[in-house]
């Protein structure tokens, strides 16, 4: 019988402490009383440190900057610098490879980025850059497969928001549009 008493004399104990610790900090021991408001204040300056690491404004402008339109000329720029397929959506991609036959010539027999076979010392220069929506973009390029000569072509390039990135979704230039092309219209 005593021991069943006792464990509920416990449980009332440990339920009561807090309210005991309260009445402490309103107590009139001075001693108690500073070392509650410290630990306040300490609670206190952890959770405005704690606030101030991880402004909840800090995540959206750094989204925010990728839907410029100044960003979305750099990374076209970067994008023409590379000429790498990294750079296209993951629909262009498969499109493209869906379109492979081995041992054959495929439906764009150019390089899709300079829209010529040949090239030399190639460059190009973003014209304009329109934000269509936040997921999609197009970026006018003029691009000059042999570098200074004046001959170039006028590509309007398709661009989607992706993978936390832009990345290129089509090529379209005077009587071309390489996805056309792949679906064989």
């Amino acid at each position: 019988m005593m021991k069943r008493s006792f464990y509920p004399l416990i449980g009332c104990a440990l339920l009561l402490m807090p309210i005991t610790a309260c009445k402490s900090s309103t107590s009139s021991d001075p001693v108690a009383t500073t070392t509650t408001a410290q630990a306040d204040s300490a609670t206190t300056a952890k959770a405005d440190t704690t606030t101030q690491a991880a402004p909840t404004d800090s995540v959206k402008p750094a989204v925010d900057e990728k839907h410029t339109e100044a960003y979305i000329e750099k990374r076209v720029e970067t994008m023409y610098k590379a000429r790498n397929n990294t750079y296209l959506t993951k629909a262009f991609k498969k499109a493209i490879k869906a379109s492979e036959v081995p041992g054959e010539i495929g439906p764009i027999d150019y390089d899709i980025w300079l829209r010529a076979q040949d090239e030399d010392q190639p460059r190009a220069t973003v014209k304009s850059v329109k934000l269509i929506d936040e997921n999609n973009a197009e970026a006018k390029v003029w691009v000059y497969p042999f570098g200074k000569q004046k001959e170039h072509s006028k590509v309007r390039v398709v661009l989607r928001f992706e993978r936390g990135d832009w990345y290129v979704d089509n090529f379209i230039s005077e009587g071309s549009n390489d996805r056309k092309l792949l679906r064989g219209n």
